[in-house]
Order: C-alpha cells, then sequence, then structure tokens
C-alpha cells in the first residue's frame, strides 16, 4: 500500500519466512542509517521447494522432530509431527520467492 508507519522499540523479530531478507534490507533506525543489508547477496534465507507427504502418526513421536540437513545427494530431510501425523519432506531445489508456490513439472513427475 506504500503507507509508512514509525514503530519505536527495544527489539523486533522478523518473522516474514522467505520475506526476511527483503525486510531486513528495509531496516532502518531514526537516524537514517541502515541496520539492514542492502547487498542482494547477504541473503539468510535460500528459498528452497520440494515435496512434502504426511505419513501415520507413528513414523515421529509426538513431542520431537528429525532433520537430516545434507543427504548424501545434497537434500534436507524432515520428520516432523504434525496434526496427528507425520509430516516428511525434503527441500530439494532452489525456488524463486512466491505468494503462491506451485510444484513444478519435475516435482509432480518425482511424486
Amino acid at each position: 500500500s506504500g503507507e509508512e508507519f514509525v514503530v519505536r522499540a527495544k527489539s523486533v523479530v522478523n518473522a516474514t519466512g522467505p520475506f526476511c531478507d527483503t525486510l531486513r534490507r528495509m531496516a532502518q533506525s531514526e537516524d537514517g542509517k541502515d541496520h539492514g543489508s542492502t547487498n542482494d547477496d547477504d541473503n539468510l534465507v535460500v528459498p528452497a521447494g520440494g515435496i512434502h507427504i504426511v505419513l501415520p502418526d507413528h513414523f515421529c513421536p509426538a513431542q520431537m522432530g528429525l532433520i537430516v540437513p545434507n543427504t548424501s545427494d545434497g537434500r534436507v530431510l524432515f520428520f516432523l509431527p504434525w496434526e496427528g501425523g507425520t509430516l516428511c519432506g525434503t527441500t530439494d531445489s532452489a525456488t524463486p520467492i512466491t505468494m503462491l508456490p506451485k510444484p513444478s513439472s519435475d516435482e509432480v513427475d518425482f511424486a
């Protein structure tokens, strides 16, 4: 909308998911000093897409998850308790940030 707000706080939590680097670049103090990063190479988040399925709950304890940050083929693999089941997924490839992510034809074929 282009509307601007003045915010004063001792700290701010940037919980904007894949949009966090964009918001971080906008960070500015009252004196005009930039406290974010203006360099596109300074990203903290690399958006990734992948396959996600829900399995029965016995694949993951209710209070515990599992992440494999680097499988032998370079993927991230995770198992998380979710809605009475187990969410299992991978992050296979870098993907552009979008408000409406859709699977690629390769991802649909892989599943």
